[in-house]
């Protein structure tokens, strides 16, 4: 699939391929060369992440983590030690970026660093000639999603973002399910993310970790004291409870945004926002809300998304919502999305990908459940590296997602206020409040990032 064929193949939701991960991945594998090595890096990023990709790339030949990079030394040397027990060998650990870019021999590089970082990564990687992979949230602002596309179409680089269930089977079974029209006209789109209470924990201040880049973490941001509430080796995500860096709730609810664009065919900005945020049990101005609720309207139909902790009802570990089994459970699944037919309710888990359509009298008239979502989505980033086919998540489609985080994000920072906007310009009429926040102020010495 070559970049002037995506738009119309993708507007059909991939409806041809099979709706089984048996059958996705020779797709995407297909297309590949098994004679090239492919050497990789990787930046950031937990245990989870790092699992994510050492069980994919056991599913593929001839690829190799060559290097990794963290601005903590002591978590790239955890890295290393993981990779080293899952693929049986060692990689390099770099001290910066800087080296990894310079570095000819590495074609692609995973960026799993915190969302104030990902664009500047992702543009300095393309820059030198590397594809990527870039965990969701992909940018940190509408100004930098503009800029990591215009990077891609003038580097002619590959940008893989990490919405997992862009290559989900399940996902794309539902797609279809719309798409021949079995769920009637759809008039509304509900995002769901609600989480548990979480228990905050105040750590004291301290002197910088040992080994730790605090300057370069903060990159682009605010020049500021060391916080280890932002970032110790107990609470190294502790910077996506504050303002700035963070879309905060709306990017925990990111999968789903992404997904009811995805399973709707989606390709434009909405015309107006609508946001609210309130903080009820957090009193801290420095963290972000406890609460928001966002209205976008695609003038077709109106979509909303429902976001925050303090419900302890809530389930956040995703089971099998398929056939008649937990039928009862969905409406406590904290991450899902309801798309509301004339012909019936569709639920989706936005974990898994899973779902069910329930009409009169919760009557279940069609149901979906596969696994293998997110091993699928590194074999086809691994498959465009070597075919030069446009991925399953471009960064066209990353920055549409991430602006409707970043347009909910406004719309409560300038006073829970409707705000308009213009599709084409990528900018709100009539408000230089609104418009002064695109693009957040970047450090000096960063720049030119």
């Amino acid at each position: 699939m070559k970049r002037r064929s995506f738009i119309t193949k993708t507007t059909l939701g991939m409806t041809g391929l099979a709706a089984t991960s048996s059958a996705l991945v020779p797709v995407f594998t297909s297309c590949s060369d098994k004679n090239k090595k492919l050497e990789l890096a990787v930046f950031g990023g937990n245990k989870n992440d790092t699992d994510l990709i050492t069980r994919s790339l056991r599913k593929i030949q001839n690829v190799a983590i060559k290097t990794v990079f963290d601005f903590d030394n002591e978590k790239s040397n955890e890295n290393c030690q993981s990779i080293q027990r899952e693929l049986g060998y060692l990689p390099e650990q770099a001290r910066n970026m800087t080296t990894v870019f310079q570095d000819k021999a590495i074609d692609g590089i995973f960026i799993f660093l915190p969302e104030h970082w990902r664009a500047a990564a992702t543009i300095r990687a393309c820059k030198a000639g590397k594809d990527v992979y870039v965990d969701a949230l992909p940018a940190h602002s509408i100004s930098e999603g503009k800029r990591m596309k215009e990077t891609a179409k003038n580097t002619k680089q590959i940008i893989q973002c990490g919405y997992l269930l862009r290559s989900s089977p399940a996902v794309l079974s539902a797609k279809s399910y719309i798409d021949e029209g079995r769920l009637g006209q759809v008039v509304h789109i509900k995002i769901i993310s609600l989480q548990k209470n979480k228990h905050e924990v105040t750590f004291p201040e301290a002197g910088i970790p040992e080994g730790f880049d605090w300057n370069n973490w903060l990159g682009p941001l605010t020049e500021r004291p060391y916080n280890p509430n932002m970032y110790n080796r107990r609470n190294v995500n502790g910077w996506k409870t504050f303002r700035g860096f963070t879309a905060g709730r709306l990017s925990g609810a990111g999968n789903g945004l992404d997904l009811a664009r995805q399973i709707m065919g989606i390709t434009n900005h909405p015309s107006v926002v609508v946001g609210y945020e309130s903080n009820f049990m957090n009193t801290s101005r420095q963290k972000i809300p406890d609460r928001q609720i966002i209205t976008w309207d695609f003038e077709k139909y109106t979509m909303t998304c429902d976001s925050g902790e303090a419900y302890h009802y809530m389930s956040v570990d995703s089971e099998r919502y398929a056939g008649k089994r937990n039928l009862s459970k969905w409406i406590l699944l904290g991450n899902r999305v309801e798309i509301y037919g004339t012909n019936g309710l569709m639920y989706i888990d936005s974990t898994r990908g899973n779902w069910q359509v329930q009409g009169k009298d919760g009557e279940v008239l069609a149901s979906g459940n596969e696994d293998g979502t997110g091993t699928n989505h590194i074999i086809n980033f691994i498959a465009c590296m070597r075919s030069r086919d446009l991925p399953a998540g471009t960064i066209e489609q990353g920055h549409l997602s991430a602006a409707l985080a970043h347009l909910g994000n406004i719309a409560c920072e300038t006073g829970n206020k409707q705000l308009v906007f213009d599709k084409e310009s990528e900018t709100f009429i009539n408000n230089e409040k609104a418009n002064a926040l695109l693009q957040p102020a970047y450090r000096k010495e960063f720049a030119a990032i």
